[in-house]
C-alpha cells in the first residue's frame, strides 16, 4: 500500500464538524467523496483530529492509503490531484494544501507530537482572506487587551481539567492540563494561541471564554482566579466560529520551537495572503 500524507484548510462555518456524518454536510464526507472521485476508487481519510461543528482550520493533515496496483493504473499524480480538487472545491470553502508521499508508518492522529489551536477575538470586522470572507471570529466591542494579557498570563502553564473541559473531566484524568497560552496583537483583533500535546473536548473554547469574559469586563481577574479554584465545571465554551486549529507538529516536543511556526500561520491570515 502506498500512503499520502495531506494537509487540508477549510472554513467550518457550512459544516457540521470535519467528521463524517450520514445525512450532514462535513469537511470529511466532502473530501472523500471528491477525492475519491479523483481517484476513481472508495477512500477513507484519517485526520489528525475531529474539529466541532464550526470551528476552522489553517492545516488540518490527514492520511490515506492506495493499493500499489491501483496506483499503477493512475496517469495522474499528487501534484495533479491537488489542482484538480482545489478546481472542484473552489465554492466550498475547502482547500488542500499538499499532498505527499508517507512512509506506510505515519499516521496523521498517532504520530502527532501536540497542537495549537487560534481562537481568534475580532474589534472590528475585517476580511482575512478570500476563504474566510466572512468575520470568522467573536466580535467584541470592548475588548480590553491588557485585562486579556493578564489572564492570559495566569492560565499559562497549565490549567484545570474539570474546568477547562466541556465534559468536565474524569477521575482517570490529570487534575491540571498543561498548555502553552501567548496572546497575539494585532489591528482590529486578538488572537489567543494554546498549545499541548492533545486537548480535552472544548478546552480551547473554555480557555477563550475565560480570557474573554475578564477582557471585556464580565469577570475580574480576581473571579477568574476564584473560578479556576472550584470543584466542578462551570465554563460555557466560547462560541466556534472564532476557533481555528492551526498547526499539528510531528518533529519536535518544543512548544516554543512549534509556537513559532503556528505564529507564522496567524501573521498569514491576518496579511490576507495564506489563501
Amino acid at each position: 500500500m502506498a500512503r499520502y500524507r495531506v494537509d487540508c484548510a477549510y472554513n467550518g462555518s457550512k459544516y457540521y464538524g470535519f467528521q463524517k456524518q450520514a445525512d450532514k454536510p462535513t469537511v470529511q464526507g466532502l473530501i472523500e467523496r471528491l477525492l475519491g472521485e479523483l481517484l476513481d476508487c472508495s477512500l477513507k481519510i484519517y485526520p489528525a483530529g475531529r474539529t466541532d461543528r464550526g470551528v476552522h482550520a489553517v492545516c488540518q493533515p490527514f492520511h490515506f492509503s492506495l493499493a500499489e496496483s491501483h496506483l499503477r493504473k493512475l496517469t495522474t499524480g499528487p501534484d495533479d490531484w491537488l489542482k484538480i480538487f482545489n478546481s472542484y472545491t473552489r465554492n466550498r470553502a475547502v482547500k488542500l494544501l499538499r499532498i505527499v508521499p508517507v512512509s506506510r508508518q505515519f499516521d496523521a492522529r498517532h504520530s502527532a507530537l501536540g497542537r495549537f489551536y487560534g481562537y481568534r477575538f475580532i474589534q472590528m470586522n475585517r476580511s482575512l482572506s478570500r476563504l474566510f470572507s466572512e468575520p470568522c471570529g467573536w466580535v467584541n466591542r470592548q475588548f480590553n487587551v491588557n485585562r486579556a494579557a493578564r489572564a492570559v498570563e495566569f492560565l499559562d502553564g497549565g490549567v484545570p481539567t474539570r474546568i477547562f473541559s466541556g465534559s468536565g473531566g474524569s477521575t482517570f484524568q490529570a487534575e491540571n492540563w498543561p498548555l502553552k497560552l501567548q496572546l497575539l496583537t494585532y489591528p482590529g483583533q486578538c488572537w489567543l494561541v494554546v498549545g499541548a500535546r492533545s486537548f480535552r473536548y472544548k478546552m480551547v473554547r473554555s480557555v477563550a471564554r475565560a480570557v474573554r469574559e475578564v477582557a471585556v469586563g464580565n469577570c475580574s481577574f480576581e473571579q477568574l482566579v476564584e473560578l479556576v479554584g472550584q470543584s466542578k465545571h462551570s465554563l460555557k465554551p466560547a462560541p466556534p466560529q472564532g476557533c481555528y486549529l492551526l498547526r499539528v507538529f510531528y518533529h519536535s516536543t518544543d512548544l516554543t520551537l512549534n509556537f513559532m511556526q503556528a505564529k507564522q500561520q496567524v501573521d498569514r491570515l491576518n496579511q490576507a495572503k495564506y489563501f
